[in-house]
């Protein structure tokens, strides 16, 4: 039989009209309430809201709101590939984002659906900071729900990836098609 996922890392809220089940993963593995987190990691949100009501939910939207984060978002580019514009989309990051949004046309009743949302954790200054996130969830019709999202240590970098393109003080010669050799 597979085992079922600890439920301690699952945040799940019921509502009169909605479930809403959260999951925070980092490199495919699901994070648990207090566990670290190390600067530039990267954190995918899974949010199923679940419709309990016998009528279809209209524009769900959801907000998440988290601290020392940084959202990613989506840009459209147009890029000439052999002569024929193409249109593509590529997700970056966006530190002018202080939340994101994500909108659900309808959700039919009994239905479930699922978003995703990725953040990076912020470097950080001081010690014992945390990422926390709200998810804030309404829809036409329904009173808006506010809901506590797990909490993560962060730990600072020691070492920060930094790519370095330093030279030699010695001798550098032509060979090695170009890059410094010491004599």
């Amino acid at each position: 039989e597979g085992e079922e996922p600890e439920e301690e890392n699952k945040i799940v809220e019921e509502t009169e009209e909605m479930a809403i089940e959260i999951v925070a993963k980092s490199g495919g593995k699901e994070l648990a309430q207090g566990a670290n987190v190390y600067e530039g990691q990267g954190i995918k949100y899974i949010i199923k809201v679940t419709n309990k009501t016998n009528e279809t939910l209209s524009n769900v939207r959801l907000e998440a709101v988290n601290t020392n984060a940084i959202y990613y978002n989506t840009i459209t580019y147009e890029e000439d590939v052999y002569g024929t514009v193409v249109t593509k989309t590529k997700t970056v990051e966006d530190e002018t984002l202080t939340s994101k949004v994500l909108e659900i046309k309808e959700i039919p009743a009994g239905e479930t659906v699922e978003v995703k949302y990725q953040i990076s954790v912020k470097e950080v200054t001081e010690e014992n900071q945390k990422v926390t996130g709200t998810l804030k969830v309404n829809a036409e019709g329904i009173e808006e729900k506010s809901i506590d999202m797990i909490e993560n240590n962060i730990i600072t970098a020691k070492i920060k990836p930094t790519l370095l393109f330093g030279f030699s003080e010695n001798v550098t010669t032509g060979a090695n098609e170009g890059f410094p050799v010491e004599m």
